[in-house]
């Protein structure tokens, strides 16, 4: 059995978040032994059945690194999602926000989300509908409890500084 999380509509399939083994000539688990989660996908075949889980995207998973929690724009061509950051000496390595745009049919231009910190975890990026707001977790300092909810706006194609949700939500 394995652990599904987070599904999202995307061009009318679901892509979620699955600790799914993805090889079955390489073996690689996290600390606690569970495969590793990566991004995948299943269509609707008609009013009962779906169609088997498979990949979302080669380029968007790993053997070696989590994949997950994925947030698309209205148009489908712009997703936010989670991996690992780089480790930073010893420590385990944070999660963090990355984002790529859909074109000639892979995602491309692979990019770390600006306010990364591989000493924090940015987890569970949700994208507003319009593309203008994205919210998010992180344990980063200055927060009200151990894992809070931020907010950036899309201003003049920049992520504004993330914003903590504050105390009534925290």
């Amino acid at each position: 059995a394995y652990d599904e999380y987070t599904p999202v509509n995307y061009m009318g399939d679901i892509v979620y978040t699955a600790n799914m083994r993805i090889s079955y000539t390489t073996e690689i688990v996290d600390t606690d032994g569970s495969p590793l989660w990566n991004i995948f996908r299943v269509s609707k075949v008609d009013e009962e059945n779906w169609t088997e889980p498979g990949l979302f995207a080669e380029e968007l998973s790993s053997v070696t690194a989590h994949f997950g929690w994925t947030t698309f724009n209205e148009r489908g061509n712009r997703l936010f999602y989670n991996t690992n950051q780089e480790r930073v000496g010893k420590a385990d390595a944070k999660m963090g926000i990355y984002t790529a745009g859909f074109a000639g049919g892979e995602w491309t231009g692979i990019q770390p989300f600006e306010f990364n910190d591989p000493r924090y975890n940015f987890f569970h990026p949700c994208l507003s509908p319009n593309g203008t707001m994205l919210f998010f977790s992180s344990d980063m300092r200055g927060g009200h409890g151990g894992v809070d909810l931020y907010m950036c706006t899309l201003e003049n194609s920049q992520w504004s500084e993330p914003v903590n949700l504050g105390p009534a939500v925290n």
